[in-house]
């Protein structure tokens, strides 16, 4: 019998590493394995001892996770506590190169976090010295409640850090004293390397005295989201915002609501230094009462280069009120120069029947703000029909607000003002052009009388042209034309076809229904048909056994005419106004050709 060998030891990765490997290999190991990205970092580090150590004594960055009791409560036996405290003693040898840390705080279920720094009261000075960013992060959906005292204790192992954060830590109002708050005012102030600040409850601001406040570079405030919670004042937030003076980015988030006259304050008190300014939550006020926006400014040497407002919370904004609201802001700013290079409107604004009389009510002030903006854009206005909402109105409000880039006006929804093409570019580059449209691009430019038929007309032709099959279904001929002056016969022969079509069918629901309405088209001889998708095609069968010629086309004739409109806007369609003409009158002209266009189309009648 051959003698048994005992089998090899094995050799594992933890071993590999213990073999005193350089300097240099193991940061090559850490590089390798941090371009991963952090959440395979993160699997890694569990793998072994060895792979642990490598990755600890190389990153920048740790996040410490731990229970936050009131003191009352504390079990000097907590695992938790004593993990923590433990790892605290031996910060500065476990992470030599970390210089961030966040602190993740469970929830404390409304109990007062007293006790904040206790994990860290044991640990040598040292091992924080080196820490250049602190984020202290509490629940997302409740936060975690402290007061001064036990803040400040924190904050006064943690000296040397530029960056801080306290993310959903809350000043327990009811617990707070002047005593207490004074100790925090002193905590913040005992930090002389901080330029960059996150503050989560607007209630930390008044603890930021006026030599922090001056070394101070960026600030974030709010975004707590607690209603129930009696915020600032809007004058306690200028008077901050006022005493600092190397400031160059400053975000003031949800929590505290400011008016006009409030944002206006705000945008004074800055000083030159600061380069943007983000306020949410700005009331436009007026009949947008329960409107909120979000401004958006950059600024060099106190004057703004940039300002953009978007929705935030919004029911409906009306034109007056954003109107109103701009000259309540920004007019009367010490920070609005002789020219506004960019003046961004993000909303959506509506205007009815309120609109026409109340734009008379503006100051002569604001009507001159767009002459004042090189860049001056609406994103979307809708508005009431002419009826309500006259040409010259709709002309107004792009004077006054900028030219909307989507307008819905009455009868022309989502025409999409995109920017001008010349027509003979487009047809350069393979897009139709004028030969497919019938108008000549060397042509003069067509008065919106010329043009509103010859748009209705290339209308016809894109809805026939393209690829058909669904609801819509055009008829001509003679059987057409006989009815055309005769609405009652006409309606008559349409309900006819309706009913032959639906000859034969099962059962259906009571609603059903093989054709919904109809329009007659007077300038094309022809009529139009929206039917049951399913039934396009018994209804065509329908009218050809009833002498009518069917086409069936792709789209409404709206849809195809709104098309047509906006391709004369855009230039790829050819009979509009020259590029040496305004913008304005461009508008003006296109509006106008949009009305003499919807007099060629009588209303949809429905079956």
């Amino acid at each position: 019998m051959s003698a048994q060998h005992p089998a090899p030891a094995r050799f594992t990765l933890n071993d590999l590493l213990n073999l005193n490997l350089p300097p240099h290999a193991r940061a090559i190991i850490y590089r390798e394995l941090a371009a991963c990205g952090n959440t395979w970092l993160a699997q890694t580090r569990l793998a072994c001892r060895s792979l642990r150590a490598i990755i600890d004594e190389h990153a920048d960055a740790v996040c410490l996770r731990a229970w936050c009791l009131d003191e009352d409560l504390l079990d000097e036996e907590d695992v938790s506590l004593a993990w923590m405290e433990a790892l605290c003693v031996s910060w500065h040898q476990r992470w030599p190169r970390a210089g961030k840390l966040t602190l993740e705080l469970e929830d404390t279920g409304e109990r007062v976090v007293s006790c904040l720094p206790r994990p860290f009261a044991i640990a040598p000075p040292e091992g924080f010295q080196r820490l250049t960013h602190l984020l202290v992060r509490g629940d997302d959906d409740n936060g975690v409640y402290t007061i001064g005292a036990s803040l400040a204790e924190l904050l006064q192992r943690v000296r040397g850090v530029q960056t801080l954060a306290l993310a959903h830590v809350f000043v327990r109002l009811r617990h707070s004293s002047p005593l207490d708050r004074a100790l925090a005012s002193s905590a913040f102030s005992s930090l002389t390397r901080l330029e960059h600040l996150t503050l989560t409850d607007y209630h930390w601001l008044p603890c930021i005295q006026p030599g922090l406040a001056a070394q101070l570079k960026t600030i974030t405030v709010g975004n707590g989201v607690d209603p129930a919670r009696k915020q600032l004042d809007e004058d306690e937030v200028v008077r901050a915002v006022a005493r600092m003076t190397a400031l160059e980015e400053l975000v003031l988030d949800e929590d505290v609501y400011y008016s006009a006259e409030g944002l206006r304050a705000v945008l004074d008190a800055l000083a030159p230094s600061v380069r943007r300014l983000r306020v949410v939550g700005a009331c436009l006020g007026g009949r947008s009462d329960f409107s909120f926006v979000a401004w958006d400014c950059t600024l060099a040497g106190g004057k703004l280069l940039s300002v953009v407002i978007t929705s935030h919370m919004s029911e409906q904004d009306y034109v007056e009120d954003v109107a109103a609201f701009l000259e309540a802001a920004l007019l009367p700013s010490r920070a609005l120069g002789p020219r506004l290079p960019r003046l961004h409107l993000d909303l959506t604004v509506d205007a009815d029947e309120e609109t026409p009389e109340a734009l008379t009510d503006l100051s002569p002030d604001i009507w001159g703000l767009a002459a004042r903006c090189d860049e001056l854009q609406l994103l979307q206005l809708i508005a009431a029909g002419s009826d309500e909402v006259s040409l010259e109105d709709v002309v107004a409000i792009a004077r006054l607000l900028g030219m909307p880039q989507c307008l819905d006006w009455g009868f022309h929804t989502r025409m999409e003002l995109s920017p001008r093409r010349h027509a003979a570019a487009v047809t350069s580059a393979g897009g139709g052009g004028s030969e497919a449209s019938g108008f000549d691009a060397n042509s003069p430019a067509l008065t919106p009388d010329q043009a509103a038929p010859r748009a209705l007309e290339r209308a016809m032709q894109r809805a026939t042209a393209e690829a058909a099959g669904g609801p819509h279904l055009l008829l001509s001929g003679p059987a057409v034309t006989s009815r055309l002056a005769l609405p009652r016969e006409l309606r008559a022969w349409v309900k006819g076809l309706s009913a032959q079509a639906a000859e034969g069918l099962p059962p259906q629901p009571p609603h059903f229904r093989p054709m919904y309405w109809f329009r007659r088209l007077p300038a094309c001889a022809a009529i139009e048909l929206w039917c049951d998708e399913s039934m396009a095609a018994a209804v065509a069968e329908a009218a050809r056994r009833a002498g009518a010629a069917v086409r069936a086309v792709c789209c409404s004739t709206c849809t195809a005419l709104h098309k047509v409109l906006q391709g004369l806007w855009s230039g790829e369609e050819a009979g509009g106004p020259g590029a040496d003409v305004g913008e304005l009158e461009r508008f003006r002209w296109l509006l106008e050709t949009m009305e003499a266009a919807a007099a060629l189309l009588p209303p949809r009648e429905s079956l």
